[in-house]
């Protein structure tokens, strides 16, 4: 197919990203000392080339597929996107073969996808009105970026890289449209934390300070609500978690999904700037202290990927995103896993609030389950054609 004019210059880009690919790969098979000095250039020139090329798509082209009713595929560009950011961000060389073929792939769905979705969908005044703002920021939008890969994942709302986020031009298209919030801004960056740590505050006094029976009802109208939410388990394994500090207790629904033939996991923090892995648990398994004296599975516990993830929730918003501890794991995790799971969060109704004020790396739930029932993503609805 033709590329329309909008599509062009984010086509051609293209042609950079497969010389990267090619590069890594290469690299790959050389020696240490030579597979370091690749791996900075690489690291370079995903910062000076492609971090633009990702911005223009998320800042352009992304938000009016969503509009479009192309959420899956919208989804699937960012999660690639930040798949490919963490790989970066953990600055291994021995990450040199996994991007390579990760970068790759993802051309390949952008072309043969995305691209041509877009073209199909969108009428040719959105096309026309693309392909100025993508023009006329292109140059901004590398200009401005200032990507630091240097993270520190322990503290509070840690993914603070300070790469620009040009405005999004879909207020000119749909003034319902929300963007997330603007990572370019050091002050609104600062503002967000803290409002975040104060928020996490509140809402976990809150959730403490529920009865321990009406915490025990709650409890069980959420695992109601994920059996009827999930389906049939057979065959699938179920990842959840080990309650902590008021959480909603899932233990006797992970009994119940053993005894429907599915299998459990718990998440295990591995290290600092890690993905989560998922070893397999049964009720009843002996278990060792994790991270904050938290229960997991022994080490000689299988690693599984799961095929549902139910995270807990501190609070939430009507598009489920999730408001974590600001560890930054779930989100880091459900970027890396091979294979994308049926994603659900797990909180009390008391926990819904306004807005997280989402930045860039966070991800959205699937849906969350409270003990008043299910959330959809308010965005999925405004997402939906007409």
């Amino acid at each position: 197919m033709q590329r329309h004019p909008s599509l062009r210059s984010l086509s051609s880009e293209h042609h950079t990203g497969l010389v990267l690919a090619r590069r890594a790969r290469k690299a790959a098979s050389q020696d240490t000392s030579a597979q370091a000095a690749a791996w900075e250039a690489i690291r370079e020139i995903f910062r000076t080339e492609l971090e633009p090329h990702f911005q223009r798509e998320e800042q352009g082209l992304l938000p009016v597929l969503r509009v479009a009713g192309e959420v899956e595929l919208v989804d699937r560009t960012l999660r690639e996107h930040r798949s490919m950011h963490l790989l970066i961000l953990e600055n291994s060389p021995n990450n040199l073969a996994l991007f390579a073929e990760s970068l790759t792939a993802h051309i390949r769905f952008e072309e043969n996808e995305l691209f041509d979705t877009a073209q199909r969908v969108l009428g040719s005044k959105v096309l026309e009105d693309l392909e100025r703002v993508l023009d006329g920021r292109r140059q901004a939008a590398g200009s401005r970026m200032n990507w630091n890969p240097s993270l520190d994942m322990t503290a509070d709302d840690d993914h603070t890289t300070t790469y620009a986020s040009p405005p999004c031009f879909m207020h000119e298209v749909d003034p319902a449209y929300m963007s997330t919030s603007d990572a370019a801004d050091p002050r609104q960056r600062t503002d967000v934390k803290r409002w975040r740590k104060a928020e996490r505050a509140r809402l976990i006094e809150d959730r403490l300070a529920l009865a321990i029976d009406t915490r025990r009802q709650h409890d069980a109208r959420i695992a109601e609500g994920l059996e009827g939410a999930i389906g049939c388990v057979e065959g699938l394994i179920v990842s959840a978690y080990w309650p902590f500090r008021g959480e909603p207790d899932l233990r006797p629904f992970l009994t119940g999904v053993e005894a429907c033939g599915g299998r459990c996991a718990l998440p295990v923090v591995i290290a600092q700037s890690k993905p989560l892995v998922f070893r397999a648990w049964s009720p009843g398994d002996p278990l060792a202290r994790g991270v904050w004296n938290i229960p997991i599975p022994k080490e000689e516990a299988s690693v599984v990927v799961p095929d549902v993830v139910i995270a807990p929730v501190i609070g939430f918003d009507p598009d489920c995103y999730r408001l974590g501890y600001g560890g930054g794991f779930y989100d880091r995790t459900l970027a890396a896993l091979p294979k994308c799971p049926r994603v659900f969060g797990v909180g009390y109704t008391l926990a819904g609030i306004p807005t997280i004020y989402p930045q860039w790396h966070d991800i959205p739930m699937g849906a969350v389950v409270t003990e008043d029932g299910l959330v959809a993503p308010a965005s999925n609805a405004r997402s939906a054609p007409a």
